[in-house]
């Protein structure tokens, strides 16, 4: 299988990118197709010399993430998909496509970096800690804990729901109601108790682990599956997070991989993408909706797709281009204080009104795209851009390197102690979409949701795992 990769599809993908680079010289905007080609096949590299693909790896959702926010999206925008003025209010607000070819070049040049750091080790982390050495669960401490982590969900998500207004409220299901405020002081977005709610996310991969591999219990196992399901869908129903629901059937499907000795469990899958598809195109046509009475609710798996490509979420090319235009006229160079807003982050403004934006996704929003709220709006400036506006393209070459170097230490790390369901857990629930993030997200906001849910969970596998 490695000699075909190596021996077939690199050389159809070297001749693919030669031919368009012979049509780059005679078509206008061309570049949107060539230098996207480029970009995917350069990423493809690190999967392509190993031996087996791991479809649910670091690398590979970093992949999945360009092949959608990179490749689709600038054929979408080069065909002028599914029209000028969709393309327009999107991704060019105005501009013209040639506006977007410095950015396309700096995404070009990140990548290829965070490639070279991906391929220059081998190296791996070495855990010596209980959990990752043994993986026995004691059912008393497991069932215990879980209904516990139940309990804490549950009342979470009323104290939430409570504190947003209601449950019957229209506006608590759109997109534009999420503790939103004109003012900084006044912006609520009860992440704690957000945190509460998302103890069901984590009960609902420590259930489905003990159903794969303990024979005892079960329908008490089942029971509480289904509670923590229902839970953790209605909460991300409720405050309009389409992404959270469709990641969460992914990483079950990841977690039923890995846990079944890298067998991917097809009708599982097929379930899980239906329904994941099915609530995607619901919560889509919900929002801006003003009359749930009259509201009709159609789904169409083929548009069901479409509000993710017309978007600016994950790496863009677009976004990268208007945050990059906006250096230093509308955005002052950070010097890497966007990088450290993890040390206050946590602070609750409740306690701290005059609090600095510590989201960087909200600034990004109000002083390049327009926004005037906090809490909605916010534009994810993704690793590459966020690098650029704090050191430049310095900062861009080393950055992306050192990313790549960390999302390879890290992947090697899981894929040597793989057999151990504790490992195989906290890979799923914390680092599988890491690398998707670093391209897609904020520094500090992948840091403080990784720490939100890493530190859970560890604590959680401590008191569930025997001692031998």
């Amino acid at each position: 299988m490695l000699k075909f990769k190596i021996g077939f599809v690199l050389p159809i993908l070297i001749v693919a990118c030669c031919l368009l680079g012979f049509a780059y010289m005679f078509f206008v905007d061309f570049f949107l197709i060539f230098f996207p080609v480029i970009i995917i096949s350069l990423m493809s590299i690190p999967l392509l010399i190993r031996k087996k693909w791991d479809v649910f790896s670091i690398w590979s959702w970093v992949l999945y993430s360009s092949i959608l926010g990179v490749l689709l999206r600038s054929f979408y925008i080069y065909f002028d998909l599914p029209n000028p003025q969709s393309i327009d209010t999107v991704f060019l607000l105005g501009k013209s496509k040639s506006f977007l070819f410095p950015a396309m070049v700096l995404i070009f040049v990140g990548i290829a970096c965070m490639v070279g750091g991906y391929l220059s080790t081998k190296k791996r982390f070495k855990l010596k800690s209980k959990i990752f050495v043994h993986d026995k669960w004691n059912p008393k401490a497991f069932f215990t804990t879980s209904i516990l982590l139940l309990v804490i969900s549950i009342v979470g998500l009323i104290l939430f729901i409570k504190a947003q207004g209601g449950l019957f409220s229209i506006a608590s299901i759109s997109s534009n109601y999420r503790g939103v405020s004109e003012t900084l002081a006044e912006a609520s977005p009860h992440a704690y108790l957000r945190l509460l709610v998302s103890f069901s996310g984590i009960n609902l991969f420590l259930l489905t682990t003990w159903l794969i591999k303990y024979n005892n219990n079960k329908v008490m196992a089942y029971i509480l599956w289904v509670i923590s399901f229902l839970t953790f869908v209605f909460f991300n129903f409720y405050v309009s997070q389409r992404g959270a629901i469709v990641f969460c059937m992914v990483q079950l499907i990841a977690l039923s991989y890995y846990l079944q000795n890298f067998k991917l469990p097809k009708v599982k899958l097929l379930i899980g993408l239906v329904v994941a598809l099915v609530i995607f195109q619901i919560m889509t046509n919900l929002r801006g909706v003003t009359d749930v009475a009259t509201q009709e609710v159609k789904v169409d798996f083929v548009k069901a797709l479409e509000p993710a490509i017309l978007t600016t979420n994950m790496i863009d090319v677009s976004k990268t281009a208007h945050i990059v235009d906006a250096i230093p006229t509308k955005l002052n160079y950070e010097y890497g204080s966007t990088l450290i807003t993890v040390f206050f982050a946590w602070i609750p403004r409740e306690l701290w009104p005059n609090k600095p934006v510590t989201n960087v996704d909200n600034t990004i929003g109000m002083k390049v795209f327009g926004s005037t709220t906090y809490g909605s709006g916010g534009v994810p400036p993704g690793i590459i851009a966020e690098l650029y506006w704090n050191f430049w393209i310095p900062g861009v070459l080393l950055g992306c390197f050192l990313i790549g170097f960390l999302l390879k230490l890290i992947n090697q790390t899981i894929l040597s102690n793989i057999a151990n369901s504790n490992i195989v857990i906290i890979y799923v629930v914390n680092f599988m979409f890491i690398g998707l993030s670093f391209v897609g997200s904020s520094f500090g906001s992948l840091l403080i949701g990784v720490l939100l849910t890493l530190i859970p969970t560890i604590v959680i596998l401590n008191f569930i795992t025997e001692r031998r």
